[in-house]
């Protein structure tokens, strides 16, 4: 009973010990003592405080001479070439930066200042408020950029890099937690998104127009890559997501805006992690079996070239040459012409 009894002495003592030291830590912070200042710091100031000639802030702001480093942990689409091979367009947090090579100088989409007491999020903000999640570059006319957000906007927007003035703007809300893949057709008059909802919606805007022209869920795979064809007046795309390729045809008049590639009896099916369109329409993907996928105008699977020993992590076509690489660290460059195929190196 008495060891009992000394245990006890012990234990009361610990326990009034940790109470003292508990009520010395919050008593700064939650007695206001040691931030009680924060609380009069947008206050006007008293009229007998003399400012000794100051009268108002000095008139100065900033200006971005140049950006180290760049945002490439967030996603594959983050650094392409500009209007010629001099240039580079890239995004580093919530900028979009034009790069010459030559004169290694830089341009800037963003970084405007706001004022002590503006709002994170402004409504109708010209440029990009919170970090760039990815970024397009238009096939055709290479001067125009699309670049999209995460954060409680999800904002769009589409800026030319001869000007570094915005062409549109549009936002997805705060359920769609962000941007994972952007897209510009060939013609320039449209860009496609997903956003990072449950329900991966799907988003296509008329840049011309500026007006929203389709915006529905595009199932529960998460959408890693969206690729437009280059064939001539062809709104065909493909969306490249954790278990299918998806091929979308906006301007389908049987109204199905999707359907999912087709493997036939012929092909075994596999994870893809990349895409591309040629001048002719067809679409090529990269396997996590290390082959790239020929596919027809209808969305079926027609031919598989074993083009890598891992798997095909980027994939490239563009006058007559296919480009691959994978995972066994080599590049793979095959010539395609009219479904003719032929290893390069």
């Amino acid at each position: 009973m008495t060891k009992r009894g000394g245990r006890d002495q012990v234990t009361d003592k610990a326990k009034r010990a940790q109470s003292k030291t508990a009520k010395s830590r919050v008593r700064g912070v939650a007695a206001g003592e040691t931030q009680h200042f924060l609380k009069f710091i947008n206050e006007e100031i008293p009229a007998n405080v003399q400012l000794k000639g100051i009268s108002e802030a000095p008139d100065l702001t900033y200006k971005i001479d140049h950006i180290y480093g760049f945002a490439g942990d967030r996603s594959k689409s983050c650094l392409s070439f500009g209007k010629d091979n001099n240039e580079i367009v890239f995004m580093a947090a919530a900028i979009g930066v034009v790069q010459d090579l030559q004169t290694n100088t830089q341009k800037f989409f963003g970084g405007l200042e706001k004022d002590k007491m503006q709002k994170k999020y402004e409504n109708h903000w010209p440029v990009h408020q919170d970090d760039i999640a990815d970024l397009a570059v238009c096939h055709e006319q290479r001067n125009i950029v699309a670049t999209g957000e995460v954060g409680k906007k999800s904002t769009i927007h589409i800026w030319d890099t001869n000007t570094m003035e915005s062409l549109g703007a549009f936002n997805l809300g705060a359920e769609a937690r962000g941007v994972t893949a952007i897209s510009i057709s060939p013609c320039a008059r449209y860009v496609c998104c997903v956003d990072n909802s449950n329900d991966h919606n799907l988003t296509i805007y008329n840049i011309n127009r500026k007006k929203l022209l389709i915006q529905v869920s595009a199932g529960s795979d998460a959408i890693t890559e969206l690729q437009w064809s280059k064939k001539v007046d062809d709104l065909r795309f493909c969306a490249v997501t954790s278990r299918s390729l998806q091929f979308w045809n906006p301007a389908d008049s049987s109204k199905k805006l999707f359907k999912n590639g087709s493997f036939g009896p012929k092909f075994t099916q596999t994870k893809f992690l990349c895409a591309a369109f040629d001048e002719n329409g067809v679409c090529y993907s990269g396997g996590e079996n290390g082959a790239v996928h020929c596919w027809d105008q209808r969305g079926e699977l027609k031919l598989v070239l074993k083009a890598h020993l891992g798997a095909c992590t980027a994939i490239a076509a563009s006058e007559g040459m296919l480009i691959s690489t994978g995972k066994d660290f080599k590049l793979t460059v095959h010539s395609a012409s009219q479904g003719q195929f032929e290893y390069l190196r």
